[in-house]
C-alpha cells in the first residue's frame, strides 16, 4: 500500500498493511538535528521566528515561508509520514522590538510583551501591561458580533458569488500549499476554526456562566458561516478536517458538560452533519481528560474522529476503542514519553497504543508535539515500532 491507500483504509475501518504515521508538530531543534541543518518546522521557536521575519519585510518573510515548507516536507519524508498537515503558525507583526528575543504587541493603551528563550525553545507572553480583563466589555462585544453576523441568505449569496473560490484560496492558501507539495506522496489534512477559548481567558470563562445562551447563539451562527468552507474543502479533495479547542486538563474539562451541551454542541453538530453530507471525516482536537463530555462529542455532536488524544490523561486507545468502536483516533503517544523516557519505554508505550487500537481507525503519532530536547533516537524508536506492528 502507498500512503493514500493506507489513509483511505484507516478512514473506512479497514486494516492497512501497516498503520499510517502522522506527526502533529516537530520542534525546530529536533528537526534540525534530524535534517542536519537549521530547520524551520514547528513549535514555539517557529512562533517566535515568524513574527521576526514579518517585521523584516516582505522579501524576508517570503524567504522564511519558503524555507518552512521546504524543511517541513523534507522532515515529513525523513520521518516516513503517511499523512501531513500545515502546522500552527503565528502570522502577526510585532509593534515594538525590545531586544533580540523580546517584542511587544500593542492592544489599545496596553501592551503584551512576548519573549523567546533560545536554550529551551520556549516562547510566550512574558508580561501584560495595562490590560485588564473586562467581562462586561466582552459580553457587550459578543452581542454586537451576533447582530452583525450574516443570515442564511447572505451566506448563500457569498457562496454563489464569483469571488467565493478566490476568497477560499486566500483563506486556505497555506493548507493548499502543503497539500500541493505533498500531493505526489502523502494526503494532507485541513483545519477549520473551533469554538471556545483557553481557561486563562477570564472574560470568556465568566461569559460561560453569565450568558451561555449568547455564546450558544454566536457559535451556532458562526458554524453556519463555516459550512461553505467545508463544502469547498471537500471539493478540493480533503478527507479529514480538524476543528476544536483545548477544553480539558489532566484532571478533567475546564468547562461544565452542561455548558458544552448548551453552547457548543449544537454548533459542532451542524459542522459534523455537513461533513457527513460531504463524505468528510470531522475530528475534534483537545488535550486532557474529557470523558465527562466525550459522549456529547462523539454521540451527540457526531464527531467521527478525535485528534491530539491524550493517553497520559487516561484517554487511551484501548479505552476509546471499547467505548466507541468506529471512532478514528489520531495521535495517542505521549509527547512526554518521547521527551523524557528511555527508548525501551517509548517502544513499550507505542506498542500498547497500537494494540489498544485493534489495528483499525487509528493514525498513530505523538499526541501533541515533539518537544525541544527530545532524543532523536526516541523519535526513530516510535516510528520503528509503528512500522513493525501488523494490524
Amino acid at each position: 500500500m502507498n500512503s493514500f491507500e493506507r489513509f483511505d483504509a484507516i478512514l473506512s475501518g479497514k486494516k492497512p498493511d501497516r498503520m499510517p504515521i502522522y506527526h502533529v508538530t516537530i520542534s525546530c531543534g529536533v528537526a534540525s538535528e534530524i535534517l542536519g541543518y537549521p530547520a524551520h518546522t514547528g513549535g514555539e521557536s517557529l512562533h517566535y521566528k515568524e513574527p521576526m521575519a514579518l517585521i523584516r519585510g516582505e522579501e524576508a518573510y517570503k524567504t522564511f515561508v519558503d524555507k518552512y515548507y521546504n524543511d517541513a516536507y523534507a522532515l515529513y519524508k525523513r520521518l516516513k509520514a503517511d499523512v501531513v498537515r500545515d502546522t500552527w503558525r503565528n502570522k502577526w507583526t510585532p509593534d515594538e522590538i525590545i531586544d533580540t528575543y523580546t517584542f511587544a504587541v500593542h492592544i489599545g493603551e496596553g501592551r503584551r510583551i512576548y519573549k523567546y528563550f533560545p536554550d529551551t525553545e520556549s516562547f510566550g507572553i512574558l508580561k501584560m501591561e495595562n490590560i485588564a480583563p473586562d467581562p462586561d466589555e466582552y459580553i457587550s462585544g459578543l452581542y454586537n458580533q451576533i447582530e452583525k453576523m450574516p443570515d442564511d441568505r447572505a451566506i448563500a449569496g457569498l457562496e454563489l458569488s464569483d469571488t467565493f473560490d478566490t476568497n477560499m484560496k486566500i483563506i486556505y492558501a497555506d493548507t493548499l500549499r502543503m497539500r500541493d507539495i505533498a500531493a505526489a506522496e502523502m494526503p494532507c489534512t485541513a483545519a477549520i476554526g473551533g469554538f471556545g477559548s483557553m481557561p486563562y481567558d477570564i472574560p470568556y470563562m465568566m461569559a460561560t456562566v453569565l450568558c451561555p445562551e449568547a455564546l450558544a447563539e454566536y457559535y451556532y451562527k458562526k458554524a453556519k458561516t463555516m459550512l461553505p468552507d467545508i463544502r469547498w474543502l471537500a471539493r478540493q479533495g480533503f478527507k479529514l478536517i480538524t476543528t476544536g479547542c483545548d477544553l480539558a486538563g489532566p484532571n478533567g474539562p475546564f468547562i461544565s458538560p452542561q455548558y458544552f451541551e448548551q453552547a457548543l454542541a449544537p454548533a459542532y453538530k451542524l459542522l459534523s452533519d455537513e461533513c457527513k453530507n460531504q463524505n468528510v471525516v470531522l475530528s475534534h482536537g483537545s488535550d486532557g481528560q474529557y470523558w465527562e463530555i466525550a459522549d456529547i462529542l462523539v454521540r451527540d455532536c457526531g464527531f467521527r474522529a478525535l485528534n491530539e488524544v491524550d493517553d497520559a490523561a487516561g484517554m487511551t486507545t484501548a479505552a476509546l476503542r471499547k467505548r466507541y468502536p468506529e471512532l478514528l483516533i489520531v495521535g495517542c503517544i505521549n509527547s512526554s514519553t518521547l521527551h523524557k523516557k528511555s527508548e525501551y519505554e517509548v517502544r513499550k508505550e507505542t506498542r500498547r497504543s497500537l494494540e489498544g487500537s485493534e489495528g483499525i481507525y487509528y493514525i498513530p503519532g505523538v499526541s501533541n508535539a515533539i518537544m525541544p530536547g527530545t532524543p532523536v533516537t526516541n523519535v526513530y524508536a516510535m516510528i520503528d515500532e509503528i512500522e513493525k506492528y501488523k494490524p
